[in-house]
C-alpha cells in the first residue's frame, strides 16, 4: 500500500539465516524477506522488507473488480478485467446498474479493487 492505495508490483523473496545467540553458539533461524518493485510516475521504486500481510495476488483476466470512475460520479462501479496487464495498466469492461456493458477503459491498478458479490 502506498498513500492508502494498493499498487501493482513485482515481489521477490529471499531467504537468510539470522543468528540466535540466546539459543546457543551457531544457532540460526530462517528469515524470509520480501522486496517489492513498483513503478510510480514513470520511475522504478523498491520497497524492502514488506510484510507478508500487505501482499495480494495479482488481478487476472476475467476477474470481477470495481473501478473508481470520476466520470461516473466519483464512485466505485462494477467492472471486469478483460485482458493482460501491461505496464501496470489493466483493460476493463465497465458495467451499468443493469449489468450491461457501458464501456471499456485501460486503467491504472490504483483505480481498481477486487469485487466480491453476495451469493
Amino acid at each position: 500500500r502506498s498513500h492508502n492505495v494498493w499498487v501493482c508490483g513485482r515481489v521477490e523473496a529471499s531467504l537468510t539465516r539470522t543468528p540466535m545467540p540466546s539459543m546457543g553458539h551457531g544457532v540460526t533461524f530462517p528469515k524470509v524477506a520480501y522486496t517489492v518493485t513498483i513503478r510510480s510516475g514513470g520511475k522504478i521504486q523498491y520497497r524492502n522488507d514488506v510484510a507478508l500481510y500487505l501482499l495480494r495476488p495479482a488481478l487476472t483476466n476475467g476477474e470481477k473488480v470495481e473501478y473508481f470512475s470520476k466520470k461516473l460520479g466519483n464512485a466505485w462501479v462494477p467492472a471486469r478485467i478483460v485482458g493482460e496487464a501491461r505496464s501496470w495498466r489493466f483493460p476493463i469492461e465497465v458495467y451499468g446498474e443493469d449489468g450491461q456493458t457501458i464501456g471499456t477503459a485501460d486503467v491504472n491498478s490504483n483505480r481498481l479493487r477486487r469485487r466480491f458479490e453476495k451469493d
